[in-house]
């Protein structure tokens, strides 16, 4: 939400001992103090904006509101901040669980799902598998929303392995109810670190699988598992979670000899399980570019709402014709055509 400049003007006198004018801040700390009640309800009142950022260090996550014209008011909290002990009826903290790996809001800001990859599920034999929380804003206060979520007690028949590293990337649906997680270290069929993603549905107090697991072989007809192929090193959902893009971003492209170059595989939900929506993507066969060694494309994606264009994220991929630095980065739009996903424009 955004203030015109008679909203803006009308509401400038809550703040006249901090604002000079509309782009200035007074430098008068004591003055800034002074009105930094006024300054909280102000924002509280006129903005639904919400973003997450990640304290490493105090293993916890915060919430802000704030206008996101940036010009009056710092961000605020929205709720006390989220860990895994207060928010989910006393759970026992562990160390390094990495509580907060990754985090994902639904659209109105008021579902939360985060990621801790080295959190060790209650009662294995193995450790460090990794665990998702979700949490609910229930206008003062995040509140857990089902269970916490791993594949051993929320799949069927998947017994736990070490260091999977479930909750890498999170994604969640427009309206907070279908979840898409990654699993990058998970092994399957003794080939090690090749990734799995899990999609799951809250069906109104905890969280249910949306058919089987997904990787590249089952779900795409690719013949042979790669090692460290890292497969849901990134996801992205559609708004009605319907469609699921997944990075793989250490995937070797097919007849390339460089490696680690990475794909993103798409896959779309037909009511029983998650089957291919088109061919895989790389930017050889999809946009006609030679391949480079570990480019990490797929190490981030994003789908529209509808789920039929994709951005990907190629981090470490050289620029080409500026061969005086290396791993500037470069993104890729895609589109589906009905069939298939094609460039949309140049990288």
């Amino acid at each position: 939400m955004s203030l015109s400049t008679g909203e803006f003007t009308s509401k400038k006198t809550l703040f006249q001992n901090v604002i000079l004018d509309e782009d200035d801040m007074a430098s008068d700390s004591d003055k800034a103090l002074a009105t930094q009640q006024s300054i909280k309800s102000y924002v509280s009142s006129i903005t639904d904006t919400m973003v997450t950022t990640n304290n490493q260090s105090a293993v916890k996550h915060h919430i802000y509101t704030a206008n996101p014209t940036n010009k009056v008011a710092p961000w605020i909290n929205l709720g006390d901040p989220i860990d895994n002990v207060h928010n989910n009826n006393n759970i026992p903290g562990q160390t390094d669980s990495r509580f907060g790996s990754s985090v994902s809001l639904s659209s109105d800001g008021t579902i939360l799902a985060l990621g801790a990859t080295d959190f060790s599920i209650s009662g294995q034999s193995t450790t460090n598998q990794g665990t998702v929380f979700v949490y609910q804003y229930n206008g003062s206060s995040w509140v857990a929303l089902g269970s916490p979520i791993d594949y051993v007690n929320n799949n069927s028949n998947i017994s736990a392995q070490t260091g999977t590293s479930f909750g890498h990337s999170v994604s969640l649906s427009s309206d907070g109810t279908i979840l898409a997680v990654g699993a990058i270290l998970y092994n399957i069929s003794s080939v090690i670190d090749t990734g799995i993603v899990f999609v799951y549905k809250y069906n109104g107090s905890d969280w249910v699988a949306l058919g089987n697991s997904i990787d590249y072989v089952n779900n795409h007809d690719i013949s042979a598992y790669q090692a460290q192929s890292r497969y849901g090193y990134s996801v992205s959902l559609s708004s009605d979670g319907t469609i699921l893009a997944v990075g793989a971003a250490f995937y070797n492209i097919p007849d390339e000899s460089l490696v680690n170059s990475g794909t993103v595989f798409v896959h779309q939900y037909n009511g029983s399980d998650w089957v291919a929506l088109g061919s895989p993507i790389d930017y050889v066969h999809n946009n006609g570019i030679d391949a480079q060694i570990t480019t990490i494309f797929g190490g981030s994606v994003s789908l529209s709402s509808d789920g039929t264009i994709l951005a990907v994220g190629a981090q470490d991929f050289n620029i080409l014709g500026q061969s005086s630095t290396t791993d500037q980065g470069t993104v890729f739009v895609y589109q589906y055509n009905g069939s298939s996903w094609v460039a949309l424009g140049s990288p």
